[in-house]
Parts: structure tokens; sequence; C-alpha cells
């Protein structure tokens, strides 16, 4: 029974009413604590420097894994135009080789290189004249060295590493520096005119008017462009501004995730 200013509270309605207040009474001692709020400051401290540690790690991270997208896009780039330039000296070196025209300061090298050569002192005139024309050829080929040096290395550049299509057209056009060296060698003995091998060191020697008539350089045109339509998306305005936009996108995502 419970006692109220009017009278008693019998049975179940009693207890409860009981239960009641006595779960009252214990809320409001709880309440009447005082507050540590010294310690309650210290814990929040501690938490706001843990997370801004991970904040800290996280932008750190992400920043580092932009950096590297962004030097890969460069390093491509700077690849596709050392690629480029290498190729379009190859071909010019190419060119000048198997240009026709002869003039007479390199026919007088060439004769002065020769002249105390057995082979050249024990051959009839046809043979010597034939032997003079290869040491020009010889003698231009060697100053495209730096030309070959040049594509060989390109060689090993990440894009031709990781681009089979572009090696395999740097490395064909790299061959042709060779085909035209066994062609030379070959010259001074090629005096049949109707032999298909005479045939093919002439043309192989001799740049045509026509780029119809000329095998090799049909060829060398092929490994052109097939450099440039792998190496050119590097270099386009176009995708200059993709790297922009990923950087700035970068930046930016990093950003508002720490923040």
């Amino acid at each position: 029974m419970v006692s109220t200013a009017r009278g008693m509270i019998p049975g179940k309605l009693g207890d409860m009413m009981t239960s009641i207040c006595s779960d009252a009474t214990h809320l409001l001692n709880v309440c009447s604590t005082p507050v540590d709020w010294a310690a309650t400051g210290t814990y929040l401290s501690g938490v706001g420097t843990l997370l801004g540690a991970m904040a800290v790690t996280y932008g750190a991270t992400q920043g580092f894994k932009l950096w590297r997208r962004q030097k890969l896009a460069e390093r491509n780039m700077e690849s596709a135009e050392r690629i480029m330039a290498a190729s379009y000296q190859a071909r010019r070196a190419l060119e000048q080789v198997r240009n026709a025209w002869m003039d007479g300061r390199e026919e007088h090298a060439a004769h002065h290189e020769i002249k105390d050569a057995p082979s050249y002192a024990n051959s009839n005139d046809e043979r010597k004249r034939r032997m003079v024309v290869a040491q020009v050829y010889i003698n231009r080929l060697r100053s495209t060295a730096k030309a070959q040096e040049a594509l060989d290395e390109c060689g090993t550049s990440i894009l031709a590493l990781v681009d089979p299509e572009l090696n395999k057209a740097m490395e064909h056009l790299y061959r042709q520096f060779g085909v035209l060296q066994v062609f030379i060698e070959e010259y001074p003995d090629a005096t049949d005119p109707a032999d298909d091998f005479t045939q093919a060191i002439k043309a192989a020697l001799y740049q045509r008017k026509r780029a119809a008539d000329d095998e090799i350089s049909l060829k060398v045109a092929k490994f052109i462009g097939t450099i440039e339509d792998r190496c050119k998306p590097y270099l386009t305005e176009e995708a200059n501004e993709v790297f922009a936009k990923l950087a700035v996108d970068g930046v930016t995502a990093v950003v508002g995730k720490v923040v």
C-alpha cells in the first residue's frame, strides 16, 4: 500500500508508483553528480589529435599517389617527344645517305681513304670507280652515327617498353641503316645490270623522286607513321588539358576529403 495526501493506494498500482519514485530519485542523484570537465577535455583533445593525424596521413598518401600519376604523365610526354624527334632525325639521315648527288669533295675524300688499299690497287678501273662510290656512301653512313644512337637509346624509353607496336616500328626504322650497310658493301661487285640483287642494291642506294617507286622510302614512311600514331596522343593540346584536369581534380579531391 502507498500512502498519498488523500489516503492509501492499494495493490499493483501502489507498487508501480513506488518503482517510478525510486527511478526518479536515482536519476536526480546521477544528474546532481558534478562533471570532471578537465578529464573530459583531455579525452576530447586526444580524440581530436588522433583524427587530425589520420587526416594528415590520408592527405599525404593521396598526395603522393597524385604526384606519381603526374610524374608518369610528364615522363610519357617527354619520351614521346624524344622518340618522335629521333625518328625524324633518322629519316633525314637516311635521306642524306641515299642522296644520288655526289660532289667532287666527297669523291676526293673517298679516293684518298682507299687509294692505298691492296683491294683497290688490284682492281680494274670500273671496280675502282665503284669502290670510290661505295666509300662515299660509307662515309655518309658514318656521319649518321649520332642519329642512329639517338634512335637506339629511345628503345629503352618507358613508352617503347610498354608499347610493342611502337617498339617494333622503331626497330624496323633503325634496321634500315643496317640494310644500307649491306648493300653498300656489296656494291663494288654488283656489276650485272640484269641481276635482281644488283637492281635491289641500286634501288636501295639511290633515293627515287617518286616515293611510290622507292621501297625504302615507303617502309620509312610506314614506320614513321606508326611512331606518330603511338606518340602524338601524349603531345596534343587535349592531352595537356587532361593532365592539367587530372592534377586539379586530384588536389580538390584530396583537400575535400581531408577537410
